[in-house]
């Protein structure tokens, strides 16, 4: 098993007509370079619309979606032979990778379908009539009696049923982590509004319960101090004994009071 050179894709070409349209010089290192076709389809599209491209124009796959993408050009691969499909660097190194297989059966004679997903950072823009697609040719030991038996018309076009596989949308780590950032900050904003309207509404709790705790408890207040009138104590006679003494009196003796003897001259 070998991969077939340029010239080999070239000489081939003569016989087989491996490639229809051909360019010649689509045939670099060993691979034909296939270019971006007439038809294609997104998973996003709501409406589940084929794009039909006119020359030149641009097809837009958004990051985080798959997409299906029709070649230009109709492919035959021969009996003996095997193709193997990829997309171009250019491409790949943006985020775009081919999820639709990676071999085309002996005997295949339609375009090519590749269905692609936009694992990248940006959306990725294409051009029809761009080089976008790689096919190599390998040999198998002998011609295949048992070839693709399937090629039909549907096969060069989108059908219903692919658009249906396309249903539905999808997000890419990147498109989640944006949507994650969204609901946060929803989240920060009905936060900042619960705690203001928290405290308004305790604001105006205190404001609202202090005039009614006046009008409840006053009259509760008043009916208790009438029924329960204050009492003032009656004086207390004080005893001799118990009675204070002024401090600037002096005691009385127990005894009666002498005159003072004179002095003899």
């Amino acid at each position: 098993m070998s991969f077939w050179s340029s010239e080999k894709i070239k000489a081939r070409q003569i016989h087989d007509n491996l490639v229809l349209p051909y360019e010649e010089r689509c045939v670099q290192q060993g691979a034909y370079e296939l270019k971006m076709g007439a038809q294609a389809a997104i998973s996003c599209d709501g409406a589940n619309r084929i794009a039909r491209l006119e020359p030149r124009d641009v097809f837009c796959i958004p990051r985080g979606q798959f997409a299906v993408l029709v070649t230009e050009e109709r492919v035959r691969v021969p009996a003996d032979a095997v193709g193997l499909i990829s997309i171009k660097t250019t491409f790949k190194s943006r985020g775009l990778v081919n999820v639709s297989g990676f071999h085309v059966d002996p005997g295949y004679a339609c375009r090519l379908k590749f269905w692609v997903y936009n694992a990248g950072n940006e959306d990725i823009h294409v051009l029809r009539g761009e080089e976008l697609f790689l096919i190599w040719f390998t040999d198998l030991d002998q011609k295949t009696a048992d070839v693709y038996q399937k090629n039909s018309p549907n096969h060069d076009e989108l059908t219903g049923d692919d658009l249906r596989k396309l249903h539905g949308t999808l997000s890419s780590p990147a498109a989640l982590a944006k949507q994650i950032e969204a609901l946060e900050s929803k989240v920060r904003i009905v936060e900042w509004i619960g705690g203001t309207a928290l405290v308004v509404l305790i604001g105006l709790c205190i404001a609202l319960a202090t005039p009614l705790l006046d009008y409840i408890l006053k009259p509760v207040i008043e009916r208790f101090a009438k029924a329960n009138p204050p009492t003032l104590a009656a004086p207390v006679a004080l005893s001799p004994a118990t009675a204070p003494v002024p401090a600037n009196s002096t005691p009385a003796s127990s005894s009666p009071s002498q005159a003072p003897t004179p002095k003899q001259p």
